[in-house]
């Protein structure tokens, strides 16, 4: 999560606040009922309050990775972030 961050300087301003407010995370894949595969990375906050304010961040990160090919859809749910691709 901290290199995702680190990578494009008008990220780095986020990594205090992620290190000092993260609790946890999970990475999984998901099968689709119409046969695609999505990776799906939970990110947990101390708040949800601190996820909404972090979302914008994720979100910029998240669709410059290469990896995503530009089809990631992030969000927050509860005091979590959610990103898919």
């Amino acid at each position: 999560m901290q290199l995702l961050l680190a990578r494009w300087p008008e990220m780095r301003s986020l990594l205090n606040q992620v290190t000092e407010t993260y609790v946890a995370d999970t990475l999984g894949v998901v099968d689709t009922t119409d046969g695609r595969t999505l990776h799906r990375w939970v990110v947990s906050f101390v708040s949800p309050e601190v996820a909404k304010a972090l979302l914008a961040g994720f979100r910029t990160a998240i669709a410059k990775d290469a990896e995503t090919n530009n089809t990631s859809t992030v969000w927050v749910n509860g005091q979590s972030i959610v990103m898919e691709w």
